[in-house]
């Protein structure tokens, strides 16, 4: 796999642009923020899968769905997942800037590829979001100065 050790940097990068981009009270865009979470709180990439997984939390049958989740979404069937919309989804049924009843992170990411949450202020700043473990913002003094991620945490302990 010659492209492995790019993914494996792109994953990273990616990681520390989420935590710095969902840490930062004032890059935060509204429709990003989880309710009864201030913005500016520390999250973690876990801490997004955990939001976006179809229950919340895992693994108790009846749970809500994720905060993230595209079962949030009225085109999709709480039930099985799948697209319950006559045709085709289109942008504006995942996209809360567009439909701010059924929008949701997960789904907007889907249409919107190699794009972090709606950080339209920073074109660099989107390059996709990860759902999955090794990522933390920094703050020294109480200041956010950034963010790290790892690579690809499951990769690198199998593959060894």
């Amino acid at each position: 796999m010659p492209d492995a050790t790019v993914f494996s940097i792109d994953v990273a990068v990616a990681k520390a642009r989420n935590m710095a981009y969902y840490a930062d009270a004032g890059a935060l865009q509204s429709v990003d923020q989880v309710d009864g979470v201030s913005a500016g709180t520390a999250f973690t990439n876990r801490t997004f899968r955990f939001l976006a997984e179809p229950r919340f939390p895992d693994g108790i049958d009846g749970a809500d769905a994720g905060t993230f989740s595209i079962l949030n979404n009225d085109a999709i069937d709480s039930t099985t997942g799948f697209d319950t919309a006559a045709g085709p989804a289109t942008v504006g049924s995942f996209d809360p800037a567009v439909d701010s009843v059924n929008g949701s992170v997960l789904g907007y990411d889907a249409f919107f590829p190699g794009t972090n949450f709606h950080d339209v202020a920073d074109v660099t700043n989107q390059n996709g979001i990860v759902f999955f473990p090794g990522s933390a913002p920094i703050y020294i003094n109480g200041q956010l100065v950034g963010a790290w991620g790892s690579a690809v945490t499951v990769l690198t302990r199998t593959t060894w």
